[in-house]
């Protein structure tokens, strides 16, 4: 009996196969700051809502000649700075608001994502924003003391679909910001990248973001650096002069004095027949030749206003 089991048995091998599908995660473009939960990020998962989320600011930011304290981060790819936004462009309609457009579209009505943002006050994010900065604007020395670092990304299976990033840098009196861009999927709808401010005293739209090109914008810059856009923020329109501490000006801060400072020429300046060796500044906005305002004097009138 025993014979007989031994020789009955039979040895089965079972052979098991195992898939393993392994997802490459590609890395985001070196133009990109550091973003998301590994970079300690605030992060807001979305799933087809018209959000908005507001976010007060630890440093002002100047932002054309407006200082803001709050900023509101919008789904759709839009910083606004006094009320949140979650249409799709055109809304509010032009010079209506200041805001900076990552890339401005309905993205709720067919893509689910995450936005996150970070503000930085220390470390290597300054140092690469001070590098940056004085890089792209020769004419400018600034230290960076603040960056807001705010990232969108779309259709996260595995790598987002859609990607692009705004960098809010101050310091040293001054203030810029960067739009950065990595891919971008077929998007519907009308779309825009950009900034704009109250009255449009300043603003900027990039070509490939209205023209159909959009897919485009991480190659497209004014930098040099493909997929990167820089602009400076605390500057007046593109009208005016160099102006400011950081152009070089002497400056001088007054309050409720009615003072003017005298300014001697390097060169007599001519002026309608006369010639002068100096002028007068007065504090409520006017030039003239001499100190007496009952005199017969010579006036230039550039917006005469008692602001004292």
């Amino acid at each position: 009996l025993v014979k007989l089991l031994t020789s009955s048995f039979v040895c089965v091998c079972v052979c098991v196969c195992v898939c393993v599908c392994v997802f490459i995660l590609s890395a985001a473009p070196a133009v990109f700051y550091p973003f998301g939960l590994a970079a300690g990020d605030t992060e807001h998962v979305e799933t087809g809502g018209e959000s908005y989320y507001s976010v007060g600011l630890s440093t002002p930011f100047k932002f054309f000649g407006r200082t803001y304290n709050q900023i509101y981060v919008n789904y759709n790819g839009l910083l606004t700075f006094n009320v949140p936004s979650t249409s799709g462009p055109y809304s509010p309609t032009r010079g209506a608001e200041d805001f900076i457009a990552a890339l401005w579209n309905d993205f709720d009505d067919y893509f689910n994502g995450v936005f996150s943002y970070q503000q930085y006050t220390n470390g290597s994010v300054l140092t690469r924003a001070t590098q940056d900065i004085n890089q792209y604007f020769s004419q400018v020395n600034i230290n960076a003391a603040w960056v807001f670092v705010v990232t969108w990304r779309y259709a996260l299976q595995p790598n987002p679909a859609i990607l692009f990033q705004v960098v809010l840098i101050s310091g040293s009196g001054q203030s810029y910001f960067l739009m950065n861009y990595g891919d971008c999927a077929v998007l519907y709808g009308q779309l825009e990248a950009g900034y704009d401010t109250i009255n449009s005293t300043s603003y900027f739209v990039i070509p490939d973001s209205t023209n159909g090109n959009y897919q485009n914008l991480k190659n497209t810059t004014n930098v040099n650096v493909p997929g990167r856009w820089a602009f400076n923020a605390w500057a007046a329109p593109a009208i005016f002069y160099l102006f400011g501490s950081a152009a070089g000006d002497t400056e001088y801060s007054l309050t409720s004095d009615e003072g003017y400072v005298p300014v001697s020429f390097s060169i007599p300046y001519t002026f309608f027949d006369n010639t002068y060796n100096s002028l007068y500044v007065r504090f409520h906005f006017q030039c003239q030749s001499t100190v007496n305002m009952n005199a017969n004097v010579v006036i230039i009138n550039s917006f005469l206003l008692d602001l004292n």
